[in-house]
This record gives structure tokens, sequence and C-alpha cells, in this order.
């Protein structure tokens, strides 16, 4: 969901909604190479939430930093917008060339939570961030037939 935003409906409209009223949003295509997060808060329990088109279909992306559980953790929610015939891959990966954690995982389409879930332990963002305290991700969403 985009801050402040009360638009509801369908999910094949959600792109275009994305596109035309959240323009200045940034929507990651299906290769994404240089999402940097600023003003990341290693400590707090911020979240940052970003639009995903990939492969015809919408995916929603939650980063979300929790202290209390000591994990850096993003979250992707597909948003499908007819029954998903093929299986989706996402690669992800924190850091830069020098260090990084990098996980790949088939997207469950029954959309549990905890499967759909990258986790990186929060004591070791700390050596990812780059010169300017900024935390790079790379992501890629590719597919397949089931």
């Amino acid at each position: 969901r985009m801050t402040r935003c009360g638009w509801v409906g369908n999910a094949q409209d959600v792109l275009s909604h994305v596109q035309k009223y959240h323009s200045n949003a940034l929507t990651v295509r299906e290769s994404y190479q240089d999402l940097k997060f600023q003003d990341f808060n290693l400590q707090g329990t911020l979240k940052r939430f970003f639009p995903i088109s990939a492969h015809g279909q919408f995916f929603w992306a939650e980063a979300h930093c929790n202290a209390e559980k000591e994990f850096f953790m993003i979250t992707f929610y597909l948003v499908p917008n007819c029954k998903p015939y093929e299986d989706y891959f996402i690669d992800v990966t924190i850091g830069s060339k020098e260090l990084f954690s990098q996980s790949k995982f088939k997207f469950n389409l029954e959309m549990k939570k905890e499967r759909n879930t990258v986790y990186v332990p929060s004591s070791w963002l700390q050596n990812f961030l780059d010169k300017n305290k900024l935390l790079q991700l790379k992501m890629v969403i590719t597919k397949g037939k089931q």
C-alpha cells in the first residue's frame, strides 16, 4: 500500500494506478541492480515498501529492520492479475561486490509470508553499508513453468 493512498481497485489495475498517480514512486522491474535505502535506521523498526512490475505480474516488497528480533527482512507479496501459471524465482543480494549476502528462492504462490521473506541478521548490516551509509540491494525476478 502506498503511503497516504486510499485507492481500492482490481489487481490488474494496480500497476497503471501506481504509474498514473504515484509517478514519483520508484517502480522496480524484473531486474533492479541499484536499489538504495537512505536514512535506514538499523536500530529501529522502520518499514519501506516498493512496488515491483515483473513478467506481467505485480509484486509489493516490504523491507523491514526489526531491532527487537535482530533481523533485516524483505518480504515479497504477489498481487496477481490472473491465476499465475508459472513459477517465480527471486534472487536478492544485499551489500557490495566485496561483502554481501545473497538469497535465491522460489516464490510460494500460496502466499505464506515466511516462505517469501529474505532474512539477514541486523548485526551484518553495518558491514553492508556503502561509503555514504546507504544499504544497497540488487534484485532479479525470473519465471519458469510449473
